[in-house]
């Protein structure tokens, strides 16, 4: 890497890629307890998955378009 702000830029696109990960985690859970299959409701109730999925979306986008500005603009 050219700068070290690129370098700053590799972190906030692997914890972009952790809460994606957990997005997805998240999604699948609300879709299987949608289907009926509802397991891990005593864990995490579906209003609580929900919420948590929205929460994820937001931050990741935010994380990933901080890496990017960190990566594009040179120090």
């Amino acid at each position: 890497m050219k700068y070290q702000s690129q370098k700053v830029a590799y972190w906030f696109f692997a914890v972009c890629m952790l809460l994606f990960g957990l997005q997805l985690i998240y999604g699948f859970i609300m879709a299987f307890a949608h289907m009926g299959y509802d397991g891990l409701h005593s864990i995490i109730p579906f209003n609580t998955a929900r919420a948590t999925h929205t929460n994820l979306l937001v931050m990741w986008l935010l994380s990933g378009f901080m890496g990017a500005a960190y990566y594009i603009i040179p120090e």
